[in-house]
């Protein structure tokens, strides 16, 4: 029986520790959120006012969305600079693997894709189930997004060894 108690103690404990721990991160996680609801919202004061009192700008809404993939859907080049300038991760991915980059793609906008790209966005991201940004771009058809996209890997054109030589 006392091995049963020392379980329960033990367990309980650890709630506890959780508990008191999560109590201190729950307010930066609220201001987060509620930078992506203001984003989703187009509140643009409260915008200002969040980043301005430094809220973490990476912090997911529970759907996995942040921020700046909502400026990225709405196709808000202000707010895309304002979060990156504040630090935002350009390649954060919601719980499919949808990376602002590739939302950016979906909505066939040249300006934002070339702003994510130029902050480092990585082309080659790929969703859960496998579709690329590339393969998103090349879905909606616009060929100039493809293009930026597009990075050929450079091969030089080598003439053949002769036998009987290293190459």
């Amino acid at each position: 029986m006392s091995r049963n108690l020392e379980h329960w103690v033990c367990g309980h404990a650890c709630l506890i520790v959780l508990a008191v721990a999560s109590v201190g991160a729950a307010p930066l996680q609220q201001d987060g959120q509620r930078l992506v609801d203001a984003v989703r919202d187009r509140d643009e004061a409260a915008v200002e006012a969040l980043l301005d009192a430094g809220v973490d700008v990476d912090v997911p809404r529970p759907d996995g969305a942040t921020a700046l993939a909502w400026v990225a859907h709405r196709d808000d080049i202000a707010t895309a600079v304002r979060l990156l300038e504040a630090g935002a991760a350009v390649d954060a991915a919601n719980g499919y693997g949808v990376t602002p980059l590739a939302l950016a793609c979906l909505n066939r906008s040249v300006p934002m894709v070339e702003l994510l790209l130029g902050a480092g966005a990585d082309p080659n991201a790929a969703q859960i189930k496998g579709e690329t940004v590339l393969m998103t771009a090349a879905r909606t058809g616009h060929s100039g997004i493809v293009r930026r996209l597009w990075r050929p890997v450079q091969h030089p054109i080598r003439a053949p060894a002769p036998l009987g030589r290293p190459p």
